[in-house]
């Protein structure tokens, strides 16, 4: 009987070996964690404050955004804040739809940087 426990555990040791090398990981999830630049009277208010407001991937966490938004405009981050909200329900012919939820990143930069959002 030690025998056969013996094999069946080798057995299960190299198949699990197998199943952790052949995992795929991504070495660059940054590329989808902006979506756009946020539009709206409060986004434009906080400009003054050198802050901009980014729609971002419901992945998306904050050092994620950190990194995008220090690569993708060639700025210095200095605090980011995220709001997620959740998708109402809607009904459109007495059937529940949900609207999809959103998840949004207040990126404070550093004094004297700016970015052009247009």
């Amino acid at each position: 009987m030690s025998i056969l426990g013996t094999s069946k555990s080798k057995k299960k040791d190299t198949e699990k070996k197998m199943h952790l090398s052949e995992k795929i990981v991504s070495h660059r999830p940054f590329l989808s964690v902006l979506k756009k630049p946020w539009t709206s009277e409060r986004a434009r208010d906080l400009q003054a404050k050198n802050q901009y407001i980014f729609s971002v991937a419901l992945h998306a966490t904050k050092p994620m955004v950190r990194e995008e938004v220090g690569r993708r405009y060639n700025v210095t981050v200095e605090a980011v804040r995220i709001i997620k909200t959740k998708g109402k329900v809607k009904y459109y012919r007495n059937m529940p739809n949900r609207r999809t939820a959103l998840k949004k990143a207040i990126v404070t930069l550093k004094k004297g940087e700016s970015i052009d959002t247009q």
